[in-house]
């Protein structure tokens, strides 16, 4: 069960294993510290911020295969309603 404000990522194999130039990979642990820093912020910028991680991390890294992120953020039920968190 996903509770309001819980976040739901899914993300390939290339966002872990993004090296930097002297082939170090980016890893588990660093995506998580972002998704961790971050998961007060709207999901479009949770990926955004992870994106800038990795690319940050890489810099001149040659890269091998694809960064794709999915994040779902669940929302209170007040925001889907429409209903504003004071009705």
């Amino acid at each position: 069960r996903l509770d309001p404000g819980d976040l739901l990522v899914v993300l390939t194999d290339g966002v872990e294993e993004a090296a930097d130039a002297n082939s170090a990979l980016f890893g588990a642990e660093r995506v998580l510290d972002v998704i961790r820093s971050h998961r007060h912020l709207p999901a479009q910028a949770v990926v955004r911020a992870l994106y800038s991680a990795i690319r940050a991390f890489a810099q001149q890294g040659r890269q091998t295969d694809d960064v794709t992120v999915l994040v779902v953020k669940v929302l209170p039920d007040s925001v889907v309603d429409g209903r504003s968190a004071a009705s």
